[in-house]
């Protein structure tokens, strides 16, 4: 994992998503990317007034310093991550013996912007606290599903990642996708929890992360499984109480959705996990 993408928003959360950032950099000397995208006064006055455009001047002197209020608040951030870590802020890309930063502010949509930088990237981290418009979870998944990239979504209290890794594991090309694109970080890791959530009474999700298990296990970590039943619960209340139990830092697990008219639209357990999930959660489609 050689470069990461930051997308800092102007709030406060900007700093947790620096925080792993830089953590999951350190073992790699990894480059971070740190990008704020505002939207234009246009835009924000074009979808607060229904498309009118219809403002008075003192309202749209409002949200212009609101905008600009965020991109000094993301800067700052920025700059007193780098300065506290000791990290170089560099402009010129070459291979760097330490891990080094960059940043860069644009003016558009937050997903394109996201999506189009983070396709360059290995790695993309963020926090749920996206500016836009929309839910949060359907910002984010609309991110995930043009991405192409692991997403790593951060809460606002995030612990150290990486020294207990969970794989909520299920074998389909989004589960595969997944675990490839955290192996850096799994081959890292202590202990691997596979988690084992049964959907129709059968052993089959059970004899699956047995498979797995015994390919984890050619790695050094302590390999194990954790089974989490839903009960009357749903599943991914199952999957993260099972992570928590194991005191996993990471949850790592594919984007499943299904289409609907050429349109792919994220499962259940997706969707929920995408609007709460208090471990750390590395997710690929």
């Amino acid at each position: 994992m050689k470069t990461i993408l930051v997308p800092l928003m102007g709030l406060g959360s900007d700093k947790a998503a620096l925080e792993v950032a830089g953590h999951v950099a350190a073992p790699f000397r990894s480059h971070i990317a740190a990008l704020h995208t505002a939207r234009s006064t246009a835009t924000e006055v074009a979808n607060l007034t229904l498309g009118q455009g219809v403002m008075s001047q003192d309202l749209c002197d409002e949200i212009e310093a609101e905008i600009q209020a965020r991109k000094m608040a993301a800067e700052d951030a920025f700059k007193t991550f780098c300065r506290d870590r000791h990290h170089p802020i560099v402009s010129v890309q070459e291979v760097q013996r330490e891990v080094s930063a960059s940043w860069r502010q644009t003016v558009g949509e937050l997903t394109d912007e996201v999506v189009a930088s983070g396709r360059r990237r290995d790695l993309v981290v963020m926090t749920r606290d996206v500016d836009t418009f929309g839910t949060p979870a359907t910002v984010l998944g609309e991110i995930i599903t043009r991405l192409g990239r692991p997403l790593l979504l951060v809460p606002k209290d995030p612990p150290c990642i990486g020294r207990t890794v969970a794989i909520a594991w299920k074998n389909t090309i989004e589960g595969a996708h997944a675990l490839t694109a955290a192996m850096p970080l799994v081959a890292l890791a202590d202990h691997l929890v596979i988690l084992v959530a049964p959907e129709d009474g059968s052993d089959a999700a059970e004899v699956e992360a047995n498979h797995l298990a015994s390919q984890l296990r050619w790695l050094p970590a302590e390999v194990s499984l954790k089974f989490c039943p839903p009960g009357l619960g749903a599943t991914s209340s199952a999957l993260v109480s099972g992570a928590r139990s194991a005191h996993a830092d990471l949850i790592v697990m594919g984007g499943y959705g299904h289409s609907r008219a050429r349109e792919l639209v994220l499962g259940g357990v997706t969707r929920d996990l995408l609007k709460h999930c208090a471990v750390p959660l590395l997710i690929t489609h």
